[in-house]
């Protein structure tokens, strides 16, 4: 007998197969399920999952109380020497209960828009049944109306016993099997000035020939690749692999560190502090896997450690995870983030003391390096970082260089077959759908009206470049609305044209950037030189957004797009645009727009080495105080 006749799946998987004949209608989030409604596209988007990460950090601290019992992240803060090794603990719990809210923001917009007078059952995907279960037991925590059912919470509460023993289990034959992979040689320490981090996407994005490669630290003083280590701390492809070794750089893979340490070192060195710290680690719930996680990273890093020394770590755009961060600290390193482009809070927040990104959040570091902007967003996001620092958004740089180089300026615009008589326009495409903030609904609209823009402006043309417009729908309004605009006759697709050129250099030989709302493009164009315009749907047309305060910086419809082009291209004075970077762009994205972003970050780093390090102890008031 059929208790309720409406599901939805969060994710059509073979393990819930059968069930859903029990119901009349089944829709289905992600993935195809027989017989089941799909979803639309961008039923959820960015947005839902930066809310996610809201809700999540509104209630880590009282969870962190609940969940983990006096005393028991103490082992963490004694194997890491630093009473922030509880924090490895508290992020990994805050990313489950992400998982949880997202999972329930996706049921609680279902059923505004399809269930709103009918209860329904609802089948997410696989998250922490303890961390459910507490969250639960707040009914304000979770929508009413949405009901898990009970064979499926029942089949969650085995699963997690069952890792809960299998990590158990793993956490203490682990510290022993991998010494069976160690060789006997003796290991020999290299020394290096610089180790950087090394990631998959990062290498597949720009490759050994371009912006990876850290020719901001070559300089005459001294920085060469000889004293500067790449370093790969988690899994990389064999592409990914042989653009690294492309670079030039020395490099060691985490993967391959094993092997090559000697048993007798670990046995002796590393092992009896891992010993101690296995016999009091406790496992319960989602713990015992965070606990092994941990421990892998302490057992890598000291290995690793033990092999490279190096004063400097940096990281660019993907953050260090907390054990890496402590165990750099502990051998006598300092480590820097160097975030290229731009980020801002784009959510309307009521309480900005519980912000949180999860990505961007617990990060410990001596410096980040980056524009004005995302210093600021960093600042509120639950960190520990000694010191920020402006250099300004490195990508920029490019588009300053390529804007005051009319022989690079030329060459780009020879290579795309761009008429010289005409005004150039660039629009860079941000994500939409389920990629971006921008709905497909809004999306269509945005396309349509640069389109119209360009209808309308017979002296002008278009560079069109576009990153995730192949993840829309095929056959959907948007997608024939991107094709219609990639087909006009004045508009010119960079991608296709020259593939070889960056973003970056494109913006830098127009007359005119568009950009949209959320993407970095419309910050590193501005701070670049070049005039600029952030799209922005009527919906998102809100004060808390700091650059809907830039006059004619943000457009929200054709009539205000139409009016700030010709401002910029046809009304707009050097002197004028040169105040408008002083009073906005200055004060609040890049505080030099100068194209000198890479200089200063050098400096910066050059400095810190030759700097006595001060490093400000991590005591429990210490971290009380930064809201740990």
């Amino acid at each position: 007998m059929k208790s309720k006749n409406l599901l939805l799946l969060e994710s059509a998987r073979l393990a819930v197969a059968w069930r859903p004949r029990d119901y009349e209608r089944v829709h289905v989030w992600e993935g195809n399920f027989p017989g089941a409604e799909k979803l639309p596209a961008d039923f959820m988007s960015l947005a839902e999952s930066l809310l996610a990460d809201h809700k999540a950090g509104q209630v880590i601290d009282w969870v962190y109380a609940q969940y983990v019992k006096p005393g028991e992240d103490r082992v963490l803060n004694e194997l890491f020497e630093d009473d922030r090794g509880c924090l490895f603990i508290k992020k990994n719990i805050l990313r489950e209960l992400a998982r949880i809210f997202y999972s329930f923001l996706l049921a609680e917009k279902f059923c505004n828009e399809y269930a709103s007078e009918q209860t329904f059952d609802f089948i997410p995907s696989s998250f922490s049944y303890s961390l459910y279960k507490l969250l639960s037991s707040r009914k304000e925590l979770l929508p009413q109306g949405v009901s898990i059912p009970q064979w499926y919470l029942t089949k969650m509460r085995r699963l997690e016993r069952a890792k809960n023993w299998l990590y158990s289990f793993a956490l203490t034959v682990y510290p022993v099997m991998i010494s069976l992979r160690m060789s006997g040689k003796k290991v020999v320490q290299k020394k290096f000035l610089y180790a950087v981090h090394m990631w998959e996407s990062w290498v597949r994005s720009y490759g050994p020939r371009c912006q990876y490669r850290m020719d901001f630290l070559e300089s005459p003083q001294g920085v060469h690749t000889g004293n500067t280590l790449y370093f790969i701390d988690q899994k990389m492809s064999a592409q990914g692999l042989r653009g690294v070794k492309a670079s030039g750089y020395p490099y060691c893979y985490f993967k391959d560190v094993i092997k090559d340490f000697n048993r007798k070192e670990y046995w002796s060195g590393i092992y009896p502090r891992v010993r101690k710290a296995v016999k009091e680690l406790g496992a319960n719930g989602l713990l015992a896997e965070i606990y092994l996680k941990a421990l892998r990273s302490y057992i890598y890093w000291e290995m690793f450690l033990f092999k490279c020394k190096a004063k400097t770590f940096i990281y660019a755009q993907d953050p260090c995870d907390i054990p890496a961060a402590l165990m750099q600290k502990r051998h006598g390193a300092r480590n820097v983030f160097v975030y290229y482009s731009t980020q801002y809070d784009s959510l309307a927040r009521e309480e900005m003391d519980t912000f949180t990104q999860i990505y961007y959040g617990y990060m410990i570091y001596s410096a980040v390096a980056t524009s004005r902007m995302s210093n600021n967003y960093f600042k509120k996001n639950r960190n520990m970082v000694e010191r920020y620092e402006d250099c300004g958004i490195i990508w920029s740089d490019i588009v300053y260089q390529t804007r005051t180089d009319p022989a690079l300026k030329n060459k780009i615009k020879e290579e795309l077959g761009l008429p010289l008589n005409k005004t150039i326009i660039g629009f860079f495409a941000p994500g939409m759908g389920h990629a971006g903030f921008i709905t497909e609904a809004e999306g269509y609209q945005m396309l349509s009206d640069v389109y119209d823009l360009l209808e309308s402006r017979e002296d002008s043309c278009m560079v069109l470049t576009h990153r995730q417009i192949e993840q829309l729908t095929e056959g959907s309004d948007l997608r024939r609305k991107f094709d219609q605009l990639r087909k006009h006759k004045r508009v010119y697709d960079a991608r296709v044209l020259v593939p070889a050129y960056q973003a970056y250099h494109l913006m830098g030989a127009c007359d005119l950037v568009i950009g949209g709302f959320h993407s970095s493009v419309p910050m590193e164009s501005v701070a670049g030189g070049v005039r600029t315009l952030c799209y922005v749907p009527e919906r998102l047309n809100k004060d808390i957004f700091i650059i809907n305060t830039f006059p004619r910086f943000c457009a929200h419809n054709y009539t205000e797009l139409e009016k700030n082009v010709d401002y910029w291209l046809n009304q707009c004075t050097d002197k004028e645009f040169q105040d408008f970077q002083d009073v906005y762009v200055r004060a609040h994205i890049d505080g030099h727009c100068d194209g000198q972003a890479k200089k200063r970050l050098r400096a910066l780093i050059e400095k810190m080495n030759i700097e006595e390090e001060t490093v400000e102890p991590a005591t429990p008031a210490l971290l009380n105080a930064r809201g740990a």
